[in-house]
């Protein structure tokens, strides 16, 4: 049953989530910020972040991105954006980001 705080575009980005079989935390506080993320992905130290048909504000999420990678800098290494609102460019873009996460996943581990 979906959460009532969570927007249709949430719900489906963490139905596609728990598709791909990526253990997930909804509704994350960011450790040190006064930040909650609409998902954190551990495994992969990856921030997710679901911009509506509205968005955000390209400077306030530009610094928000700058505090997170800068206070939790044990947790998170990526911030990624979707704005994508139907399931099917949902699933692309979430695909498209954790392909390239993974990528430079791998090419740190073999640094």
């Amino acid at each position: 049953m979906p959460h009532k705080d969570f927007t249709p575009q949430e719900e489906l980005t963490a139905d596609i989530l728990t598709e791909y079989g990526i253990r997930f935390i909804q509704q994350w506080s960011v450790p040190s910020t006064n930040y909650t993320v609409d998902f954190y992905i551990p495994e992969l130290h990856m921030v997710l972040e679901c911009d509506g048909v509205i968005g955000h504000l390209r400077k306030a999420d530009a610094k928000r991105t700058e505090v997170i990678l800068q206070k939790a800098t044990d947790e998170v290494k990526q911030v990624a954006r979707v704005d994508a609102m139907t399931k099917s460019k949902l699933k692309e873009q979430v695909w498209q980001v954790l392909t390239v996460s993974d990528q430079d996943s791998q090419s740190e581990n073999h640094k």
